[in-house]
């Protein structure tokens, strides 16, 4: 006798409201996974800097706001778009005029004063949505969570973006390392593709084998380690008062489930950068692009002219390139050791080895955890 369980959408709200809030929380089951004194060590650092009452003046982004920077980035919103939690569309802002302008602008500049947040821009309305492709419905791991954000959160978001741009074009940093492809403006999956297609292409037609390694990053984005993430920011030159609000955006950040109409009480999002915002995408290439520099300095990968590619990096997917199996469990070693104190983890079943040559090949590679 099959026995089924029917639930109230009441009830299915309450369920996605505990999966997420479960998922946004770090799990203290798998500390022992990762490099616990590496942990404390950041955890240490930024607690020291985030206590700092008065952080040295930064001068790309300690300066008021003006209203033809803001202006810049009201001119690329998008129409049509979802509304946030103030039920507020990007069509306001776009046809507000100067006066709603001049008043966002001042507002703008009272965060950066008073390095203050306001609640309604750390907090996300979060939508499940179905990925589609026959997957089971009843597995939460078969949607994607959509967060929904004030407009006037973006578009601060947006300016802060196109400071940190700036900040790094004056300086001269490379970033993200060109073996990112994801979310870089004329990159993505189709360069990634013809990138690995090629050096496919040169190693058999030099008659070698081509070792190659797909490893799929687990929740990549809802687990990213706060306090290591914001390491990262200082590293490369986020500081000061935008440090500050960066710091206060995440540590403090919220959200409920929207479902059929419900809305689920709040959680706090304590890990991850939730997809949806506007620094989400950056912030993730920010916390894996050092990984590309590990990679490269084992000289594992494969060289092809001048150029040493190691890997590919779209998004949470990772493909190592060797030329042989040695220097492939090399990369593996590699990525093994920063995941264990990035406190990354890898999904076995959605990884696997390739050889491309023209005979099949037994391997042994292995990757912890």
């Amino acid at each position: 006798m099959i026995e089924i369980q029917l639930l109230l959408t009441e009830d299915i709200c309450k369920l996605w409201s505990t999966y997420f809030s479960d998922l946004y929380t770090p799990n203290e089951n798998e500390n022992n996974n990762f490099d616990q004194s590496f942990y404390m060590d950041v955890t240490e650092k930024i607690r020291e800097y985030s206590s700092q009452i008065r952080k040295p003046f930064n001068a790309f982004f300690d300066v008021l706001y003006t209203d033809d920077e803001i202006y810049e980035q009201i001119k690329i919103l998008k129409c049509g778009e979802a509304p946030g939690p103030e039920y507020v569309r990007n069509e306001h802002i776009v046809y507000g005029g100067n006066t709603l302008l001049k008043w966002i602008c001042y507002i703008f500049n009272i965060i950066l004063k008073c390095e203050y947040v306001p609640l309604l821009y750390r907090h996300g309305i979060i939508i499940p949505l179905y990925k589609g492709n026959n997957k089971d419905k009843s597995n939460p791991n078969s949607y994607r969570a959509i967060v929904l954000t004030s407009v006037f959160g973006k578009l601060h978001d947006k300016t802060v973006l196109h400071r940190i741009n700036k900040m790094l074009t004056a300086l001269d940093k490379t970033f993200p390392d060109p073996l990112q492809f994801g979310f870089v403006p004329e990159h993505g999956s189709i360069p990634a593709l013809y990138t690995l297609r090629e050096c496919i292409n040169v190693f058999l037609k030099s008659k070698s084998k081509l070792y190659v390694g797909f490893l799929d990053n687990e929740k990549a984005f809802d687990k990213i380690w706060h306090d290591g993430l914001f390491l990262k920011l200082k590293e490369i030159g986020v500081t000061g008062k935008l440090w500050n609000i960066l710091f206060m955006s995440y540590k403090s950040a919220s959200a409920h489930v929207q479902y059929k109409g419900l809305t689920s009480d709040n959680f706090s999002i304590s890990q991850g950068v939730e997809q949806g915002r506007v620094l989400s995408s950056w912030l993730f290439s920010l916390y894996i692009n050092d990984l590309t520099l590990q990679l490269i300095s084992t000289n594992c990968g494969i060289r092809i002219g001048y150029l040493n590619i190691p890997a590919i990096l779209l998004a949470d997917e990772t493909t190592f390139l060797s030329a042989s199996p040695k220097g492939l469990q090399g990369l593996l070693d590699c990525v093994q050791t920063y995941a264990c104190k990035w406190r990354l983890k890898y999904n076995g079943t959605k990884s696997c080895v390739l050889t491309f040559f023209n005979k099949m090949l037994t391997l042994s590679l292995e990757i912890q955890q």
